[in-house]
């Protein structure tokens, strides 16, 4: 079986599109952020200040987070590496982890871990309540 040749190119593509579901990387928070503004790559781009071929490679950059001390550091250098407005790949990874965010929470709202519940001492029909269940007071008159 021959081996197929692929080019530079196609590699970098398929490299990025791996990288978009890996939150280690760039391209998880450029997909999130496509994604929830309804952007293709063209318009990503236009967004970042920069062309469409240059998105694989930001995408295969590590992902900066915003509680690091270094994050404006961080996405000062990944900005000048690329090419891209530093101010707008900031906007980018901070819109993409407050959506994971609420991703998470709405996670565990619906398998049930970190909702509140209340806890109950007693009987709602206690002593204090007035009348218990049976209808009879504390003194067991009616």
């Amino acid at each position: 079986m021959a081996a197929v040749a692929r080019s530079p190119r196609s590699l970098l593509e398929r490299a990025a599109a791996r990288a978009a579901t890996d939150p280690f990387f760039l391209g998880s928070a450029l997909a999130v952020y496509r994604s929830g503004e309804a952007l293709d790559g063209a318009a990503l781009a236009r967004r970042l200040g920069c062309s469409p071929d240059t998105l694989p490679r930001l995408a295969l950059c590590r992902r900066p987070l915003s509680s690091e001390p270094a994050f404006a550091a961080d996405v000062r250098r990944i900005a000048a590496w690329a090419g891209v407005d530093p101010d707008e790949l900031a906007n980018v990874l901070r819109y993409a982890e407050s959506i994971e965010a609420l991703w998470e929470r709405r996670r565990r709202s619906a398998s049930g871990q970190g909702t509140l519940l209340a806890a109950r001492d007693r009987d709602e029909a206690g002593p204090d309540a007035g009348p218990d269940a049976s209808g009879r007071n504390e003194d067991g008159g009616a």
